[in-house]
């Protein structure tokens, strides 16, 4: 089987952003998920140079002055797998590979505070795209 990679990066704003951009799509092949999680501010005019690849796409969609990198984890999951994240602030996100349909990588994300699910939603997408969901503030 042929491992398809996906970028997955939460990014934590006063909201929290996740972009995910597959890079191949194979029916019934594995993924590999990476999640970035970015804190942004109104304070300051610093750029993690960790960052550097994501800057422009950040600066031209949020108004912040300050990105930070706070940590980044991958996964490879296989079809119908799940597995589950820890970010700031008592989050988990848990993502669920679902398939691949028409070169479309289907996955079912899931975020919870504690036991509260706080939000939840399936995207199905094609290689090299990005996905952008606003979440609950942060700090």
């Amino acid at each position: 089987m042929r491992q398809i990679l996906l970028v997955f990066r939460a990014v934590i704003l006063s909201v929290t952003v996740l972009f995910i951009v597959p890079f191949f799509a194979w029916a019934q092949s594995p993924v590999t998920i990476e999640v970035k999680t970015v804190l942004a501010s109104s304070e300051g005019n610093n750029l993690d140079p960790r960052l550097s690849e994501m800057a422009d796409e950040l600066k031209n969609l949020f108004r912040y002055t300050s990105y930070r990198l706070l940590g980044s984890d991958k996964l490879t999951l296989k079809p119908h797998q799940t597995d589950e994240l820890s970010l700031p602030g008592s989050r988990r996100l848990q993502i669920t590979h679902r398939g691949i349909s028409n070169q479309r990588v289907e996955l079912h994300l899931k975020m919870f505070k504690k036991r509260k699910n706080i939000f939840e939603t399936k995207i199905r997408q094609n290689k090299h795209s990005s996905l952008i969901v606003g979440g609950p503030r942060y700090k």
